[in-house]
């Protein structure tokens, strides 16, 4: 046999080889991953890095063509963004409770306001701004194994998102007052206690419900019977809404396949 022969013989059982071996991700099998990377999150004009942890759990469904798994499962992706300096404007809109009763020598007799105040108003002020999103989505996967122990996918999802602002670190106010008062003397009784920015709802701050999506490329590879090391690289997650929407770009982590 010449060594053309020999190479060809060696390449076909190679090939061979390959395409008979057992798939990473089978039917049958079920497979939870935990994954940790960065994001984009837009904020109008400008951009920031966000944190993000990708929780996934999916299930082999089905075989196609001997080579190909198809799963279905679900994510829970989360992503923070750290804060970032803005000016703020607010709305409260509160009542709150005034309690007096005061003692009159001239006609020797208590006198008793109990009652609730309102207030309403609008104020400045400058502060931090740092934002949360989480998404669940439902999920489809196509599994290929090209060499041994590295699992290959691309997977698809659609869910609902929430975007979540935090506002710390308030200074500069205007427009907005405190007031407290706690008397207990012979001849007065006071009590009642208001404060704007404990009721304040920051313009455009406020909690919303997205829509949500994924579609990226991940790789899975064995380093145990269950432990798998996994990247992924695409759209993990995004959360949808114009000018500031929010996206998963990459991840690094782990899977355990039961």
């Amino acid at each position: 046999m010449n060594f053309i022969s020999k190479t060809l013989l060696v390449t076909a059982l190679s090939v061979s080889a390959i395409n008979m071996q057992a798939q990473t991700f089978e039917k049958g099998d079920r497979k939870i991953s935990l994954t940790a990377g960065i994001g984009i999150v837009d904020r109008g004009s400008e951009s920031d890095l966000s944190f993000d942890q990708h929780l996934t759990m999916e299930w082999g469904v089905a075989s196609i063509a001997d080579k190909f798994t198809l799963g279905i499962g679900f994510a829970i992706n989360n992503g923070y963004m750290f804060g970032y300096d803005s000016a703020l404007t607010g709305k409260y809109d509160y009542s709150y409770h005034y309690y007096e009763k005061v003692y009159s020598d001239v006609f020797d007799k208590w006198y008793t306001t109990d009652k609730d105040f309102d207030r309403e108003g609008t104020g400045f002020a400058d502060g931090t701004v740092s934002r949360e999103d989480l998404n669940a989505l439902a999920t489809v996967s196509f599994h290929f194994s090209p060499i041994s122990k590295l699992d290959t996918y691309v997977r698809v999802g659609v869910g609902v998102g929430m975007m979540h602002y935090m506002i710390g670190n308030i200074h500069n106010e205007k427009g907005f007052d405190s007031g407290h008062g706690n008397k207990n003397t012979s001849t007065r009784i006071l009590r009642y206690s208001y404060n704007d920015l404990d009721h304040v709802e920051w313009d455009s701050y406020g909690t919303k419900i997205v829509p949500a999506f994924a579609s990226y490329v991940g790789a899975s590879y064995q380093l145990t019977d269950h432990w798998n090391v996994d990247a992924q690289i695409g759209m993990l997650s995004c959360n949808v809404k114009k000018n500031i929407s929010s996206y998963s770009i990459f991840a690094i982590g782990a899977s355990y396949k039961f």
